[in-house]
């Protein structure tokens, strides 16, 4: 199930398997001022569970959930991933930290910094293939998936026509 709460926040609800859900929430933060957030979370649990403080403690309930924060992928697409001058590339960031690196530059912060750029790296380029590839099959698949529904109401009215064909022979 998928919701946008707000213009900024989005919010998704899965089941994962017979004992665990998630709810996702996603939401954009103000790049110009740092900001404190909270969230409220209601869960409405019917009566006839028999859960309530007696048998299931504030301190159950939170030692049984797990909490998660991840940050979304930027989004910058290949050709500006190449650009020399996008700062916020991190290509061009490991170009940079590489080259301080050769220089004699060493130290474990730019390590780090190095590790952190190829693995942000890693994630945009995945992301940016995985958006291609879903164009591609949203291009290549989408017309034979309208004919199949198109067919599939030709199946339909056909078979309308015929019980009421049925029907009309009966009374």
């Amino acid at each position: 199930m998928s919701n946008n709460i707000d213009g900024n926040i989005s919010s998704k609800i899965r089941i994962h398997d017979l004992q665990s859900f998630e709810v996702k929430l996603d939401f954009e933060l103000d790049k110009s001022e740092k900001k404190s957030y909270s969230i409220e979370t209601y869960f409405f649990i019917p009566n006839s569970l028999n859960v309530g403080p007696y048998n299931y403690t504030k301190n159950d309930f939170y030692s049984a959930s797990q909490r998660y924060i991840r940050f979304s992928t930027p989004k910058i697409n290949i050709g500006r991933l190449c650009d020399k001058n996008l700062e916020y590339s991190p290509l061009t960031r490991l170009k940079k930290y590489l080259a301080d690196i050769l220089a004699g530059k060493h130290s474990e912060e730019i390590t780090k910094k190095t590790c952190y750029e190829i693995k942000l790296l890693g994630c945009i380029v995945r992301a940016e293939v995985r958006n291609y590839v879903n164009l591609i099959m949203d291009w290549v698949i989408s017309p034979f998936s309208k004919l199949r529904r198109y067919s599939n109401l030709k199946q339909i009215a056909n078979r309308y026509r015929k019980t009421t064909a049925i029907g009309k022979r009966i009374y």
